[in-house]
């Protein structure tokens, strides 16, 4: 079975190198490892890097990650995000305070599935990924489903079609999201809010045709595709 999505063994030390490097290059500060790099459910040839920088001085910490790599922008949004390319590898950094609890389910993901998902659970998380961005609903920027949604949906039903199954329940398509609880948090948010109306329709459309024919072709959508 061809499966693009998965890192090969190189790919895997290639990035525990450019990790080491990041690590290297920030040493003195506290990093806490996120998202899918942290989790192993990244996507060969297709990584982002999150890191989170904790420090007692915001604007201190920004102005020196700047200077070492200067070569980035700020990320507009809610939090101090400076984001650069390395060696291949989209990085963001977000620059947070020791006392930072807004987003604190998103430093304790990493551990929760870690902990939980198997690596066949994992390489389903990447398969997943690979079937939703091959149809552009992938990623809250563009409104679509989101990697620890996926996460915790695979957990629930441990692969692409059980989740197909779960998305467009018993008949072709449901009207309303299912309610995907955040595991790391005591009050309720549900994962798949981010998902506008048009999104959860396509994402649907997609799940009813790989439930259909039990396979995809793995394709990222471009740019022109997804707006076509």
């Amino acid at each position: 079975m061809d499966t693009p999505y998965i890192p090969t063994k190189d790919q895997e030390k290639d990035l525990a190198r450019v990790l080491g490097k990041l690590r290297q290059k920030l040493s003195g500060l506290e990093l806490k490892d996120v998202g899918s790099t942290a989790k192993g459910t990244w996507l060969a040839n297709n990584s982002d890097i999150d890191i989170y920088v904790v420090c007692k001085d915001i604007q201190e910490t920004y102005a020196r990650i700047k200077s070492i790599f200067p070569n980035g922008h700020d990320k507009k949004g809610q939090l101090t995000i400076w984001n650069f390319p390395l060696d291949g590898y989209d990085v963001d950094l977000v620059i947070v305070t020791k006392d930072f609890h807004k987003r604190e389910d998103t430093t304790l993901h990493a551990e929760y599935f870690n902990r939980t998902l198997t690596q066949a659970m994992k390489n389903e998380v990447r398969k997943t990924k690979a079937f939703f961005k091959t149809y552009g609903v992938y990623g809250a920027e563009n409104g679509g489903i989101v990697g620890v949604a996926i996460e915790m949906l695979i957990l629930q039903t441990f692969c692409l079609e059980g989740l197909c199954l779960e998305l467009t329940g018993p008949f072709d398509k449901m009207i309303q999201k299912p309610y995907v609880q955040d595991p790391t948090m005591k009050e309720e948010r549900n994962l798949l809010a981010c998902i506008n109306t048009k999104r959860w329709k396509q994402i649907q459309k997609a799940c009813v045709e790989y439930l259909a024919g039990k396979t995809f072709y793995y394709k990222q959508m471009s740019t022109d595709e997804f707006h076509e």
